[in-house]
């Protein structure tokens, strides 16, 4: 079911990439999984995560086909700041 809430959209999103990369962390506890992410996910060394990121993250996992890039770039328009750059710990809220 699609949604147009952008914080669902990306919850839904995450949950399916979380889900195919199980497997790969089942001896890991979840916040190492989500700080992997958030570390592979970050722009410049610093605490924000822009588009690029997290679709190349989507991408590596194999989880680029769970959304669709329009509404990626809907999320970022929606919750990012002026450059579209989400910030670390919002996105590690929303995992």
């Amino acid at each position: 079911m699609r949604t147009n809430d952008p914080l669902s959209t990306v919850q839904q999103s995450l949950t399916i990439s979380t889900s195919l990369l199980f497997h790969s962390y089942t001896q890991e506890l979840p916040g190492r999984f989500k700080k992997d992410i958030m570390k592979a996910a970050v722009h410049d060394h610093s605490d924000r995560i822009a588009l690029e990121g997290m679709q190349r993250v989507l991408h590596n996992i194999g989880a680029s086909h769970a959304i669709a890039p329009s509404e990626m770039k809907l999320i970022f328009e929606e919750l990012g700041n002026q450059t579209g750059e989400i910030d670390a710990q919002h996105i590690n809220q929303i995992i």
